[in-house]
């Protein structure tokens, strides 16, 4: 009987000192950093939550031949401990956003498109960084 206190006494212990956020989830105010669709992260001080929750690639696949470059759209969704917001970024004439007292600009996205291959959306490497506005 005391064996099975001191077993559930140590998974218990177990289950709360495990997180669900990976160091690979968390990220520095000021660097750039990949973020993947629709995973969660911490900013380091835990004062910024950031989600990509769609993306919408509309770039001229390699190997094809396009009118128009194309763009990539991003849509954020940003909690701050005050608010939540949802916004849009894009690589044709919307790459940053001020959203409270931080800056998000939209960096790159990766992969290229190419001629008939679809990219799944977990694939995507969305590249932003994240400063906060000088007063």
């Amino acid at each position: 009987m005391k064996r099975n206190r001191v077993i559930l006494l140590i998974v218990f212990f177990l289950g709360f000192s495990c997180e669900n956020v990976s160091p690979d989830d968390n990220f520095i105010i000021g660097q750039e950093i990949s973020f993947h669709f629709g995973n969660e992260y911490y900013s380091n001080d835990n004062k910024i939550k950031l989600t990509v929750t769609e993306i919408n690639d509309s770039r001229c696949p390699e190997g094809a031949y396009c009118f128009w470059a194309g763009m990539v759209q991003v849509e954020i969704l940003l909690n701050l401990m005050e608010e939540t917001k949802s916004f849009t970024l894009n690589t044709l004439n919307n790459p940053s956003d001020t959203i409270g007292n931080y800056v998000v600009s939209l960096i790159n996205v990766t992969p290229y498109p190419k001629l008939n291959e679809t990219i799944p959306k977990e694939k995507y490497n969305v590249i932003l960084s994240i400063s906060e506005v000088e007063n």
